[in-house]
């Protein structure tokens, strides 16, 4: 164990490294974002694309290491990988030629469709002692399309502020793969944390004055490879609430934001800056403060998700659906008050 672990820090040193330098040759390639819908917070023109240092990196580590312990043998890594750089490429065009949102749309169904196989879908949901909702193949596969999509979205509406989605993603990665090591899924493990270095090389310009942007390529690719990772894990035998519960502080501002907006009457396929992270901003908060906040959030959440997976298995939906319960009240009554403080 002690030699995976030295393995793990030596190649997510290489991950650091090759995403650091990568991001700041990106910084000067000129591949600008413009502020030019109702999403985006930044005023000036700023390098985007970034995410193809996460990726870069990620790569670095990932081969490196699959020369000492072979990851790609295994069908399943293959699988996550092979998902997630497809998605990243996809992200690639968007963020050079600005796809239309249908077409782009069609693109992840259609990807995600191509991968996704029947014997890596979630067909079995723990819910208490002694209780398991055996949904079968039809409803996993659909379930599990549905996380994915879910994901993938979700990194890409929550990346409009500097270090906001993928500060609180990373943290995320870092709980997944914990788990993933308890379970004995090494690979998965590795892979998490691999995820989690590159990221942190990119994060080193983002963090602060925003010297660059993930842009989609990172947004598609680290959603798509949590989201894979996610099944990867369950596959495993991690409890699958646990795997949502770390990544829930990105989830729930999502998914309640879509609901807000569907009561409003808003079309919610078009730009917006009603998510609470933007709101906040709004008030006159910096990014970092903001960046910070959804950082905490995300790690009381991998501590809950860690502790549950060690001692309280059987309690896992409990405790998932109790900290969206909070998320939901607390929603309730900071959105008002984010609102009345905006001019």
């Amino acid at each position: 164990m002690s030699e995976e672990l030295n393995l793990f820090q030596i190649n997510g040193m290489l991950a650091f490294i090759a995403s650091l330098v990568c991001t700041r040759l990106l910084i000067s390639a000129h591949l600008n974002d413009a502020p030019n819908d109702a999403r985006k917070l930044h005023e000036n023109h700023n390098a985007t694309a970034g995410g193809l240092a996460i990726i870069l990196g990620f790569c670095a580590g990932l081969i490196s290491l699959n020369h000492q312990m072979g990851l790609v043998e295994n069908k399943q890594i293959l699988f996550v990988v092979g998902l997630s750089l497809s998605l990243g490429l996809i992200g690639l065009v968007d963020d050079i030629f600005t796809l239309k949102s249908h077409f782009r749309m069609a693109l992840l169904v259609l990807v995600i469709g191509l991968f996704l196989r029947p014997d890596f879908v979630v067909k079995t949901l723990p819910i208490y002692i002694g209780i398991r909702l055996e949904i079968g193949l039809i409803f996993g596969i659909l379930g599990s399309f549905i996380w994915l999509m879910l994901m993938i979205n979700a990194v890409n509406f929550m990346d409009g502020a500097n270090g906001v989605a993928f500060g609180a993603i990373s943290i995320s990665f870092i709980g997944l793969g914990a788990m993933c090591f308890f379970h004995g899924e090494i690979g998965g493990a590795a892979m998490c944390f691999l995820a989690t270095a590159a990221i942190w090389g990119f994060l080193t310009y983002n963090v602060g004055k925003g010297n660059i942007f993930a842009g989609d390529v990172g947004s598609w690719f680290v959603g798509g490879l949590y989201g894979a990772m996610g099944l990867l894990a369950a596959k495993a035998g991690v409890n699958v609430f646990a795997i949502a519960l770390c990544a829930l502080p990105i989830l729930a501002d999502v998914i309640l934001t879509i609901f807000h907006r569907i009561k409003l009457g808003e079309n919610i396929l078009s730009a917006h800056n009603r998510h609470i992270y933007q709101r906040i901003i709004k008030t006159g908060k910096s990014h970092f403060y903001t960046a910070l906040l959804l950082w905490l959030q995300t790690q009381v959440c991998v501590a809950a998700a860690i502790v549950g997976d060690k001692f309280a298995q059987n309690y896992q939906a409990i405790i998932f659906a109790a900290m969206v319960v909070i998320y939901i009240i607390i929603f309730a009554i900071l959105r008002p008050r984010l609102e009345a403080k905006i001019i």
